[in-house]
């Protein structure tokens, strides 16, 4: 630095209004010394000294300039790319932009004229199928929305608007197909919750008969149905019956107990042939029913002991009845002067009209030697009711 000279004048001098600035008190400064004093003391600085404020500004806009000089160069090279695509683009007159194809070709670039003919394919495809806006919106409106929020759901003791996930007012497809889903998921739970209580189990499988014994001919006499009430879907497994006297007699058969609980007819044991005693003071009889469901899976086993009394006389009684109804009739005293009080009476139509009759619901009621039919519905159509029965003590 050259050494200072004995005298430099230091007058105040207007500072051009570029490198005005304001002061630390917020005054707009507008006179400067040349080189910032303090006394006799040199202070120079960019805010005390003119000429030091000078060099201060000029050295950042040369910063400045310099910045500017390189962005510059950076576009002039973009602008001249540019033109040179441009201009090769109206040169060949072919050039066809290129966008991302997504979904038609795995987010790779594909030429726009591609890409507007896919898409309008599609929509050609869609449109027959998804229907005019005014259908959609109709098909939305048929969702009755404000009935549909009150009905009761099947899966819980609520509504269908509580249930997750339900739209209360549908504006859009999505919003009606989201409530089908629901609706579904609910009814499929309440169908699962009745396919349980109605689904046939071995509970439900009820295996009981009445052996009845007669003396007179040797033969036992099977009665199931009435008795046994087998669901459908049921296949007889290997069912066994035994009937033993006591005395060491054995009569031992298999049978069908689904196909016998299902007729009137009884299982027509004979004592011939097996070790039974014909003048055993009584038999039992035991079932071990074997029947199956393969559709669901189970197998029920049952054991059913019945003991069988040889009293004095026969221990049931025959007979037939026949009526022709001509008007209204409900009770049929099918039964008189039996010589005991019946426990059970079964009958069997013998004609088609009686058949169709016996359809229909219809009980017994029994008293000392009597036995009386009664159809909870009244017979109206004219015929001839006739039956066979057969009574039991």
């Amino acid at each position: 630095m050259p050494p200072l000279q004995p005298y430099v004048s230091n007058t105040p001098l207007v500072v051009a209004k570029n490198l005005r600035f304001l002061s630390q008190a917020g005054i707009l400064v507008t006179e400067m010394l040349p080189i910032g004093m303090v006394g006799t003391t040199v202070a120079d600085s960019p805010t005390t000294g003119y000429i030091s404020r000078i060099g201060a500004v000029l050295s950042d806009q040369i910063d400045l300039y310099n910045t500017v000089e390189v962005t510059l160069a950076q576009y002039q090279g973009d602008i001249t790319s540019l033109d040179d695509r441009v201009s090769a683009l109206e040169i060949s007159g072919t050039t066809i932009p290129s966008v991302n194809g997504y979904c038609y070709n795995k987010n790779s670039p594909i030429l726009v004229t591609d890409m507007v003919n896919l898409l309008t394919r599609d929509l050609c495809d869609y449109k027959p199928v998804l229907g005019t806006p005014t259908a959609l919106t109709l098909a939305i409106l048929a969702e009755g929305s404000a009935i549909l929020n009150a009905l009761p759901a099947f899966s819980q003791t609520s509504t269908m608007s509580a249930l997750t996930g339900w739209v209360t007012s549908p504006e859009t497809i999505a919003d009606t197909i989201n409530n089908l889903w629901v609706s579904y998921l609910d009814s499929r739970a309440g169908i699962s919750t009745v396919l349980a209580a109605v689904t046939p189990t071995c509970a439900q499988v009820i295996i009981d008969f009445l052996p009845v014994y007669s003396s007179s001919t040797g033969n036992f006499n099977l009665f199931f149905s009435g008795y046994s009430f087998i669901p459908t879907g049921y296949i007889d497994g290997g069912s066994t019956i035994q009937i033993t006297d006591g005395l060491g007699g054995i009569l031992y058969t298999s049978l069908n107990v689904v196909t016998q609980s299902t007729t009137t007819t009884p299982l027509a044991l004979s004592i011939s042939g097996s070790t039974l005693s014909p003048t055993a003071a009584s038999y039992t009889a035991t079932l071990v029913s074997n029947v199956a469901n393969a559709s669901l899976g189970t197998t029920c086993v049952k054991t059913t002991i019945k003991n069988t009394s040889v009293e004095g006389g026969s221990p049931f009684t025959t007979g037939e009845y026949a009526l022709s109804v001509s008007g209204s009739t409900t009770t049929f005293v099918i039964a008189t002067s039996l010589s005991f009080t019946p426990t059970i009476v079964t009958v069997v139509a013998n004609n088609s009209y009686t058949a169709t009759q016996l359809a229909n619901a219809y009980y017994m009621t029994y008293g000392p030697g009597t036995a009386t039919l009664t159809f909870v519905s009244a017979i109206v159509t004219p015929g001839t009711f006739d039956i066979n029965w057969i009574a039991y003590k």
